[in-house]
């Protein structure tokens, strides 16, 4: 339903749950999708992948249907890129035991919204995205040491990020499982920081069409500089792109 912008409507998602019960990825981005929509998603049990970027209606009342509806439990990918959610909303998302990748780039989100992912239930979250969050600082990312099962992360353009914190985190996480950051736009890390813990790589002005088969996502792959997923290779790395 991606782009469907004049079609989707809360009411009209209604039917959702009985229709295809076994739905597991539904793609709303784009849409006039709503807190109903929102609410109509929650009942479905297998619903694995949801996409809303760039829904302008939906607030954290939907996220909070989502959040205690049949879906929190099997919903593993959630991607609301450019959306309304804030704090509140932030505090839901961080109840869904079962995340494993999530990406909240250019939300209303603050530290106190990060604050509330690091002491929530998503301790399995592998994929996280928190690009261009103008209210994220230091406490915000100090939070995030808590997620050890964390592979890959992204704080791109988020310019209140120091870098101090940048080597707590490096310090708390790098022993678990991190193993790709993107910093590019983070004003106030240098660039020595960032050769000395993880070394530079960089990417290729044509970088290789996504696969097909990584269009949904999965266990190895990541948003990439489109904000779409892409594959991580292997090794723990900055990416610093020219």
């Amino acid at each position: 339903l991606r782009g469907c912008w004049k079609v989707v409507l809360g009411h009209q998602l209604a039917d959702l749950p009985q229709l295809w019960p076994h739905l597991s990825h539904l793609d709303l981005t784009e849409t006039k999708a709503d807190d109903t929509a929102l609410t109509n998603a929650s009942f479905l049990r297998r619903l694995e992948y949801l996409a809303t970027r760039r829904c302008w209606d939906m607030s954290s009342k939907g996220m909070a249907a989502l959040a205690q509806g049949a879906c929190s439990t099997s919903l593993c990918w959630l991607d609301m890129e450019q959306t309304n959610i804030d704090d509140v909303g932030a505090s839901h998302i961080a109840q869904m035991r079962g995340l494993t990748c999530l990406n909240l780039s250019h939300t209303y989100l603050t530290s106190a919204g990060v604050q509330a992912l690091g002491q929530g239930s998503c301790t399995g979250l592998r994929h996280l995205s928190l690009c261009r969050l103008k209210g994220l600082d230091d406490s915000g990312v100090s939070a995030l040491t808590t997620l050890t099962r964390l592979r890959a992360l992204r704080l791109k353009h988020c310019r209140n990020v120091s870098d101090k914190a940048v080597h707590a985190l490096h310090d708390a996480l790098a022993p678990h499982r991190l193993q790709h950051m993107e910093l590019e736009g983070c004003w106030a890390v240098p660039l020595s920081t960032i050769s000395a813990l993880w070394g530079v790589s960089v990417l290729p002005e044509a970088p290789a069409p996504i696969p097909a088969s990584l269009v949904y996502g999965g266990p190895g792959c990541f948003w990439g500089e489109d904000d779409e997923p892409q594959e991580i290779t292997e090794g723990f790395g900055a990416v610093m792109h020219a």
